[in-house]
């Protein structure tokens, strides 16, 4: 019973010296863990913002933990949710395998100088040709300038509605002595949109018999009115 309690107390003085010897370390390096180190931080600057700066990490603090740390709550908070219709054909983000087709993105279906992908520039032309002036088919009564200014701006015509007066040079050349002469209308005056420059209580007016142009005020009730747009 004597050798049976000596022969203990030697192994437990082994387990106690060996206890001993494993909490002598410390977790603190010498040097710097290195770039291959991957912090909770770097994580979350890498969800939120895209990037990674590799810098060298040490696993002891000089100081304690602060607010400005982010948590394993934040970082599950910033994981994207994303759907397959938004990653191209081919790629796999976080599981999810992308679906948008982009076969059709190339050179001649994107504006031209517009970058896309990595290093390549589209090459689509637009076409500049403006688009040719319109007349409403039927004139409104006659009246004031801004009476039949109101009357073009609710005017709703072949499905479109952004009718206006037309300008003074546009009433001028869609008239028998303009360069694009349009028919149907009157001989009389027509209100212009276009003010006179001496005062904005005037405004031009343009016979449409022969596009002389003369100008009024705009609260004569006498002129009539052609939309155009």
């Amino acid at each position: 019973m004597k050798k049976l309690k000596i022969t203990f107390s030697y192994v437990l003085g082994g387990v106690v010296l060996l206890g001993v010897v494993a909490l002598a370390g410390s977790l603190s390096p010498q040097a710097p863990v290195g770039t291959t180190m991957k912090t909770m931080e770097d994580v979350y600057q890498k969800l939120t913002l895209n990037t990674y700066i590799p810098e060298d990490h040490y696993i002891s603090t000089t100081s304690s933990p602060s607010q400005s740390m982010h948590s394993l709550a934040d970082i599950w908070s910033a994981i994207p949710t994303v759907s397959s219709s938004t990653i191209t054909t081919g790629t796999t983000i976080m599981g999810i395998e992308g679906t948008y087709d982009i076969s059709s993105l190339t050179p001649g279906n994107v504006l031209a100088g517009t970058n896309y992908g990595v290093d390549s520039v589209g090459t689509l032309s637009i076409d500049t040709t403006p688009t040719p002036l319109q007349f409403s088919t039927a004139d409104g009564d006659y009246t004031d300038w801004n009476t039949g200014g109101t009357f073009c701006a609710d005017l709703v015509e072949g499905g479109h509605d952004d009718w206006r007066l037309p300008t003074y040079t546009e009433l001028v050349d869609a008239s028998p002595a303009g360069d694009n002469p349009v028919g149907g209308f009157q001989g009389d005056g027509y209100w212009s949109g276009t003010t006179h420059p001496s005062t904005a209580d005037l405004a031009y007016l343009v016979y449409m018999n022969d596009g002389s142009a003369a100008y009024d005020y705009k609260d004569f009730p006498g002129v009539l009115v052609r939309c155009a747009r």
